[in-house]
């Protein structure tokens, strides 16, 4: 907990974490997609204060704590690694000429 008394969540959300599925769990999400959908994706990202990875069921139940802010902020987040990787990604039928 932190000194508001919120419980503090620790995420790790960058481009070498994120997988395919992820993507698409998230495709077209326009604002937040389905909770459970949200809960599902997070949790993978879910760590210790040291920034290792918590296990399935005790990651689950962090993100369950999480308000419905900081799942936007979480989401804009995974959002925003999207981009990048979209911006930097090469088109496979063109092959990037």
């Amino acid at each position: 907990m932190d000194d508001t008394g919120r419980i503090e969540v620790h995420l790790r959300i960058d481009a070498d974490s994120l997988t395919l599925d992820d993507m698409i769990d998230l495709d077209g999400a326009s604002n937040l997609p389905p909770l459970r959908q949200a809960r599902e994706v997070l949790r993978r990202f879910v760590t210790d204060a040291e920034g290792n990875y918590l296990a399935a069921e005790e990651a689950e139940i962090a993100v369950g704590r999480l308000t419905l802010r900081q799942v936007k902020e979480a989401l804009d987040q995974l959002t925003a690694c999207f981009k990048e990787l979209g911006d930097t990604a090469v088109n496979p039928t063109t092959g990037g000429a």
